[in-house]
């Protein structure tokens, strides 16, 4: 009787490599350290699915184009599911989406024009498939999660389409088949960045360039029509910005409103988190990073309960990177983990599992491949 790799995944018995988890501080746990033969840098966001977390690394693996992995928080079991080749992808820069027994994703590069794929990975038989080589015209580097839609995935890439600066595309699960719904330029913004989030009709993004002050803007995208318009515009108010501008990530969807954070501007120039409420697009800055390890939130933001939490990379103070809970109410702000020569630069995303959250380190922990921690608020 043949065994699915969904349950090899799960009894933890391919691949696997173990680590014991060691508390670092009150409520924080690295739990995994990456080798690079099990891959390298997982810089994407985890994903969380039936106790398992999936992800991607940019780098490790035999040909050194990224793996994709499940790990087990439970056993600390890690499992390899993927080796890039280049031809299938590499680098892969965006979480997986688990949907009907199989993980969908995209990498940055490779493929048949060297400039990205959308992938499945069956998690009964294991085999990945190809479902589209990105060409240009339709978009390259592709850089957001697929949301999956009334039957069909949308996402975004990085550049590409008609002025090179990216794309909101539609893609079909089964054929692979890629729609160019919306091609970017000034000024409904350039260069998309993070995921989407689908809100009341409509989709909504975040573009890191271009607006009316070219410092990024959040877009919408009418799910019935297709039209893009301009949400808001961040950073009008140049040079001081106090709501902010480029933003590297997406959206989270809160009371009523969007959530989103920029790494420059406002009151100390060190970036945001602001609050667009819906339907009327009144925007209010949430808080202003100050300096310090406070500074420049490169990461999305998750929220859980009246709380969003996110994480800042090391810049300019010779500092690891932080974890940080903000109030969403009022802004108010607490630090809840520096990281140290354990782990370090964590640019993705936290993932709420319960009352938990996980997340993952670009670089540092006991090979310098980054790791999967655990962090209990």
């Amino acid at each position: 009787m043949k065994t699915s790799l969904l349950a090899v995944v799960f009894a933890g018995v391919f691949l696997p490599h173990v680590v014991v988890a060691a508390a670092l501080a009150p409520g924080f746990q690295q739990l995994y350290s990456f080798t690079a033969g099990d891959g390298g840098n997982p810089l994407p966001t985890l994903t969380f699915s039936n106790g398992v977390l999936f992800g991607t690394t940019q780098s490790g693996g035999a040909g050194g184009n990224g793996t994709l992995f499940s790990f087990d928080p439970a056993t600390g079991v890690e499992t390899v599911l993927h080796v890039f080749n280049g031809m299938d992808g590499n680098r892969p820069a965006a979480p997986v989406v688990v949907s009907g027994g199989a993980l969908y994703g995209t990498t940055a590069s490779g493929g048949t024009d060297n400039l990205g794929t959308a992938f499945k990975l069956d998690l009964v038989t294991g085999a990945l498939t190809t479902l589209h080589s990105f060409h240009g015209s339709d978009g390259a580097g592709p850089g957001s999660a697929l949301l999956f839609h009334s039957g069909a995935f949308y996402g975004t890439t990085h550049a590409g389409g008609a002025t090179n600066t990216g794309t909101f595309y539609k893609m079909n699960p089964r054929t692979g088949d890629v729609t160019v719904i919306h091609s970017f330029g000034n000024p409904d913004g350039r260069q998309p960045s993070g995921d989407l989030v689908y809100v009341a009709g409509a989709f909504y993004g975040a573009a890191t360039y271009g607006g009316q002050a070219q410092h990024g803007m959040i877009f919408k995208v009418d799910a019935a029509t297709g039209v893009e318009s301009v949400a808001y515009t961040l950073g009008v108010s140049s040079p001081t910005a106090t709501d902010g501008f480029y933003p590297l990530v997406g959206l989270t969807h809160a009371e009523g409103g969007l959530i989103g954070s920029t790494t420059s501007g406002g009151d100390f120039g060190l970036g945001t988190m602001f609050k667009i409420a819906l339907p009327s697009g009144t925007t209010t800055v949430l808080h202003s990073f100050a300096g310090g390890q406070d500074q420049f939130p490169a990461a999305g933001l998750v929220s859980l309960g009246s709380r969003v939490y996110g994480v800042t990379p090391g810049n300019f103070t010779n500092s690891n990177g932080t974890v940080f809970q903000l109030a969403r109410a009022d802004g108010s702000e607490k630090l809840l983990h520096a990281f140290g020569s354990e782990s370090y630069y964590s640019p993705t995303c936290l993932v709420a599992a319960g009352s938990v959250l996980y997340g993952a380190t670009t670089y540092g922990g006991a090979n310098g491949n980054g790791t999967i921690f655990k962090l209990t608020p």
